[in-house]
């Protein structure tokens, strides 16, 4: 009887803790491995139209393990003057190397795409078939546009585009990006509002700036983005290789890019003339 009555006791006791006792919800943690998107989501891309293959020579085509072109008849033309010009243009690819910005060893090499993703944004090619044919008016000193004789129709050069979740239109020790993106033609200086592809693509209004390259040693394609008060802070070219972007971009600080955009490649552009 003592020991029945024991147990009730027990019983109610332990009833009572546990109704006593609050509800303990283990709290919701950020996981730091997901990265956040560059480019909006959601949003259907408009498609953007690219033009067509730039002719090969026979020796281009040779080199690329392509057959030669077949002759063509070439009607009489008659002779006209040569336009004069502040420089000559030379034509060629883009070489990039690819390197992690950890252990500094190379991840890959190839060329900046001639095609484009959904928001006009210029990526990754091992195939030199594939490779964006550029023209550029090479004149040491200074920046100048790139333009791309293959790439996006409307939107010819390869310029830079403020990132769309970027806090402003500078970069600097922060996560802020831009996309190197097809563009139309701007004067060298700060961001300035207009026709780029990765507006036209997703009609999301963002600054744009198409002279942002300089020289560097070895044919190396420098980027030079101009912050709003004319300042040119210190940037690198980095690969986007998530899912959906695989994209280039120029940041003021990989670090900070990357943790909140995640695992990305340091990319060094090479000019090589055709």
């Amino acid at each position: 009887m003592f020991a029945s009555f024991f147990r009730v006791v027990l019983v109610a006791a332990l009833a009572a803790s546990a109704l006593a006792a609050p509800d303990v919800v283990s709290p919701t943690r950020t996981d730091r491995n997901v990265a956040a998107p560059i480019n909006p989501v959601g949003v259907v891309a408009r498609s953007l139209a690219r033009n067509p293959a730039v002719h090969l020579t026979n020796a281009q085509r040779l080199s690329r393990g392509l057959p030669p072109n077949r002759p063509r008849a070439h009607a009489r033309r008659a002779l006209q003057a040569r336009q004069s010009a502040a420089c000559v243009a030379q034509t060629g690819t883009i070489r990039v190397i690819l390197t992690d910005p950890v252990s500094g060893t190379t991840a890959n090499t190839g060329y900046v795409s001639m095609d484009a993703n959904d928001f006009g944004e210029y990526g990754f090619t091992t195939d030199r078939a594939d490779a964006v044919s550029v023209s550029i008016c090479r004149e040491s000193g200074t920046t100048f546009d790139i333009l791309t004789r293959n790439g996006l129709a409307a939107y010819p050069y390869l310029g830079g585009v403020r990132g769309f979740a970027s806090s402003d239109d500078n970069l600097g020790n922060n996560a802020n990006y831009v996309y190197i993106a097809g563009t139309t033609q701007a004067a060298h200086g700060p961001p300035v509002s207009g026709a780029n592809a990765f507006s036209a693509a997703s009609n999301i209004a963002v600054d744009y700036e198409s002279s942002i390259w300089r020289f560097g040693a070895n044919n190396e394609l420098l980027a030079s983005w101009v912050n709003t008060d004319g300042s040119v802070p210190a940037q690198e070219i980095v690969f986007v290789p998530a899912a959906g972007t695989q994209a280039f971009a120029i940041v003021g600080n990989v670090q900070d890019f990357a943790s909140t955009y995640g695992a990305v490649d340091v990319a060094t552009f090479y000019f090589v003339p055709a």
